[in-house]
């Protein structure tokens, strides 16, 4: 019996993932409204250095094991940062000639109702509660959030990761929205 018992309980912690990776991934965050003024222009494509490294096994082409990171400098997700509005819980990039409200600029505050996980000096991330979420454990924060990337990077999300802060800045995307956002290609 203890063989049959420990596999159910496997594939219904793996089901009870899979569901939170699909809720999660699909780009839709709780939202948070912002009270600071507009800001400049969106971050130019040239900008950002993505990496795709195709996950064990797998040979171009995009799948579902292929690791998506993104690096951008301080500078360039301040930049980013200034190029979203967000209106109705939606985040979009915004368009030159439209005018935007106060409460639709973005900045991390209201950027973090729209990632999966983070791991930033401004924002609480909650990093053991997503970590309880995803029903894992771990010694400490950095084998943390190892568990948390690797979770959802296996699910298609996409990492962002700034350079230039004192402490790690890190944000995990679901692909659509990163997509939305022109961080990938469209």
């Amino acid at each position: 019996m203890g063989n049959g018992g420990e596999q159910r309980g496997q594939d219904e912690q793996q089901g009870r993932q899979q569901q939170q990776a699909a809720r999660s991934c699909a780009g839709v965050g709780s939202g948070h409204a912002s009270v600071y003024g507009a800001r400049g222009p969106p971050v130019p494509a040239a900008a950002l250095h993505a990496s795709f490294t195709p996950g064990a096994g797998q040979a171009g082409g995009y799948t579902a094991g292929m690791k998506r990171v993104i690096t951008l400098t301080a500078d360039a997700w301040e930049a980013f940062l200034a190029g979203l509005y967000e209106r109705d819980d939606r985040l979009d990039l915004r368009q030159d000639g439209e005018t935007y409200a106060r409460d639709e600029v973005v900045d991390t505050w209201v950027m973090s109702g729209h990632a999966e996980a983070l791991r930033s000096a401004e924002v609480d991330g909650d990093l053991w509660g997503t970590l309880e979420d995803l029903e894992e454990s771990a010694p400490d924060e950095e084998a943390a959030w190892a568990k948390i990337t690797a979770f959802y990077l296996e699910r298609g999300c996409v990492l962002v990761q700034v350079d230039g802060y004192d402490e790690p800045e890190e944000w995990i995307l679901g692909e659509g929205l990163a997509r939305r956002l022109g961080l990938l290609p469209a």
